[in-house]
């Protein structure tokens, strides 16, 4: 449910496959899906369970709403170069 927000505000992208998280997804997101699974659970996950799990993701991989326009640019081209699975569409209110 939460990747699903993430990825409609430009927040996390896939790889080509659409199985897993591409150059946006990082360890922030985890925990940010984690924190939405254990609201309406009523658990808690501790970062060190999220940092655990997911050793091999960077910590924060930054999101196409703190992109300069430039940045954004570069970003897609690489993206389409790739093969990436990002929401183009998305608007920075």
């Amino acid at each position: 449910m939460k990747h699903g927000f993430q990825f409609l505000v430009g927040e996390i992208d896939f790889d080509s496959s659409g199985q897993s998280g591409g150059d946006l997804y990082g360890k922030e997101d985890e925990r940010a899906a984690f924190q939405r699974g254990d609201e309406i659970r009523g658990t808690k996950t501790s970062t060190k369970d999220v940092n655990s799990s997911y050793p091999g993701l960077p910590n924060n991989a930054g999101s196409l709403k703190q992109m300069t326009p430039q940045q954004v640019k570069e970003y897609e081209a690489k993206a389409q170069k790739n093969g990436l699975i990002y929401n183009h569409t998305w608007k920075n209110y």
